[in-house]
């Protein structure tokens, strides 16, 4: 093949991918996550060193919850460096991670020996499956983005003999998600397969691919011990099926496998959430299951079968069913069913698939006219192509924005609390009120009820909301409530705080106050609050100190020396203190220079100091 064919071969997927998925860089913060991890997080917006980003838990700063997801962290600081809080380069970045995966699926299909037809519909089969809607479009989906496409190029590398560059990619993707682990078993399928690395001996080349893989999963785990303390991989925001025996969580998987397959197959059945249907999450399996099971079993038994016969269809059927190990609830995580699980296994469809265009475009000669075949085989890769970039740009539209996220899963599960009350959210951030109080009313009613699995944030959320309006009678027993159900949450004691403040009960609110910054040190609201509480609480020096450690904890803050500045003039005649007060006001002028407040507070110290701005 000559070396333009090549680049027409990898170029094709990744031109696939941006126009399938292209709509994403429309999209703006989805609201499942997107929010809490780019906008809410301090070490991303204060510029934290390299160090103290990566070594963390991904999520130190909304609640540690024992995820390790370096490479992810450092993408997005990289970003924030660029595009500031600006969605459309977050989202970039996922798209173009995308293409560069799809790329990567149609070399991996010439290192298979395709031909450079089919190598071609891989990649783009691939690149336009609308189950990449999710990673594409949701901009923490990232995780898997990175996840499969160090996968992708960890297995190209080792194909193409290159175990050092296999290596790398295969930490990268272990820094992108844990489930980056299935590489192990792939590259052991393409050893069963007999699909060898060029370039060595059979015996070197597998040796170099255990070694490099080892010593990756090995430098990982270091780096895991040091971040976390050793905590243990957790299901994300919980685990899906708790205190369930593994033979029950594997008919779970079997019923929720059935569909994700049957998605992957017709790109239908796709749902905008991270667990889909909460019924998927009973475990309640039966004769079904257990039926559904044994024929996953079997068929991936027969897969391995063909793939060691050397069947390029085989071979891609087999890679889809161990790249859902990871979510085969062998080791129960976070969700049962969601469309980023397919993110790996799509791209051993895409070769099945391939493939099998390949064997029905070539019939035993006496059967069917080759033209005719290739004529057909043609029709249906070009139809399923147009269909799965039409499904694509479906689903980028329910991924661009909280509403119409919320909107397709209750239309699939009208009694998702989840849903419900990230509809709420949705809504009054867009100051939609009486649209929010309704969500979060029936998310708390589902919640109640138990006719669906619980979301007991609805109830902080309402109170919030209710409090943001002044409407602070009814703010107050719902906060309570928040209070009695989630005791241990910073967040919960931060709101009882400012409904207090509100009623005038500065002293409690004090207390609450500082209740949240027990339990999330150096929380910077949390902090501001307290001081400006203080102060109106009449203990001026309290309030001081309080200033003062909030500004030593985050020296970036105009809003911090505003309040100290004021503090200082309004209550010190000492010229030590209105000199203090006329510096935090200078510093604030630097820090926001458009914020009128502070430019007003430099004149008033001047004023004081008989000064002159110079």
């Amino acid at each position: 093949m000559s070396r333009r064919d090549r680049i027409a071969v990898l170029l094709l997927p990744v031109v696939a991918a941006l126009v399938a998925h292209g709509r994403a860089l429309a999209g703006g913060y989805c609201g499942y996550d997107d929010t809490r991890m780019l906008l809410e997080n301090p070490d991303l917006a204060a510029g934290a060193s390299w160090d103290e980003l990566l070594l963390r838990d991904f999520w130190r700063h909304a609640g540690p919850v024992g995820m390790f997801r370096p490479l992810v962290l450092a993408t997005f600081a990289v970003d924030r460096s660029f595009w500031d809080a600006n969605p459309f380069g977050l989202h970039l970045t996922n798209l173009l991670l995308h293409a560069a995966a799809s790329a990567a699926v149609a070399a991996i299909a010439l290192r298979l020996r395709m031909g450079a037809l089919l190598a071609g519909a891989a990649g783009v089969l691939f690149a336009v499956h609308p189950a990449h809607a999710e990673c594409v479009s949701w901009i923490v989906g990232r995780c898997d983005g990175i996840a499969t496409l160090g996968t992708l190029v960890a297995l190209l590398a080792h194909l193409a003999g290159r175990p050092g560059i296999a290596t790398l990619a295969w930490l990268g993707a272990l820094g992108g998600k844990e489930s980056a682990a299935s590489a192990i078993p792939l590259v052991a399928l393409l050893a069963w397969a007999g699909r060898h690395p060029a370039g060595a001996s059979r015996r070197r080349a597998w040796a170099l691919a255990g070694a490099g893989a080892g010593l990756a999963a090995a430098l990982y785990a270091i780096a895991r011990l040091v971040a976390l303390g050793g905590s243990p991989v957790p299901g994300g925001a919980g685990v899906a099926l708790p205190g369930v025996g593994l033979l029950d969580r594997l008919l779970v998987f079997a019923r929720a496998g059935a569909a994700m397959l049957g998605s992957l197959a017709t790109g239908a059945g796709l749902c905008a959430d991270h667990s889909a249907d909460p019924g998927w999450l009973r475990p309640d399996p039966g004769g079904a299951e257990a039926f559904l099971l044994a024929g996953l079993l079997v068929a991936a038994a027969l897969s391995l079968r063909a793939a060691r016969r050397g069947s390029l269809l085989g071979l891609g059927l087999a890679w889809v069913a161990v790249a859902l190990l990871p979510v085969s609830q062998v080791v129960p995580i976070g969700a049962v069913r969601a469309d980023r699980f397919l993110s790996l296994p799509a791209a051993g469809w895409s070769l099945a698939l391939a493939a099998g265009l390949g064997i029905a475009a070539t019939p035993p000669l006496g059967t069917v006219p080759r033209a005719l075949a290739r004529r057909t085989a043609l029709a249906v890769g070009l139809t399923a192509v147009a269909a799965f970039t039409v499904l694509s740009i479906r689903r980028a539209a329910v991924w661009s924005g909280p509403v119409p996220l919320a909107e397709d899963v209750l239309r699939r599960t009208p009694n998702d609390a989840e849903a419900w009350n990230r509809l709420g959210i949705a809504r009054e951030s867009s100051k939609e009120w009486r649209a929010a109080e309704e969500a979060y009313r029936r998310a708390i009613a589902i919640t109640d009820s138990g006719s669906g699995p619980r979301e007991p944030r609805a109830v902080l959320n309402l109170g919030t909301l209710f409090l943001s309006r002044d409407r602070l009678e009814e703010a107050e027993p719902l906060l309570r409530r928040a209070l009695r159900e989630r005791p241990r949450d910073p967040v919960v004691h931060f709101n009882v705080a400012k409904l207090l403040d509100a009623r005038g009960r500065f002293r409690d609110a004090t207390v609450a106050y500082e209740a949240a910054l027990e339990l999330r040190p150096r929380w910077l609201p949390a902090m501001r609050n307290l001081a400006a509480t203080l102060y109106r609480a009449g203990d001026e020096v309290a309030a001081a100190a309080a200033y003062r450690e909030a500004i030593e904890a985050h020296p970036e803050d105009p809003g911090l020396r505003i309040g100290l500045a004021e503090l200082l003039l309004d209550e010190s005649d000492r010229p030590e203190d209105r000199a203090e007060a006329l510096a935090h006001f200078r510093r604030a002028v630097d820090l926001a220079p458009r914020s009128e407040r502070a430019r007003k507070g430099l004149e008033r110290a001047l004023s004081a100091l008989g000064a002159t701005d110079r």
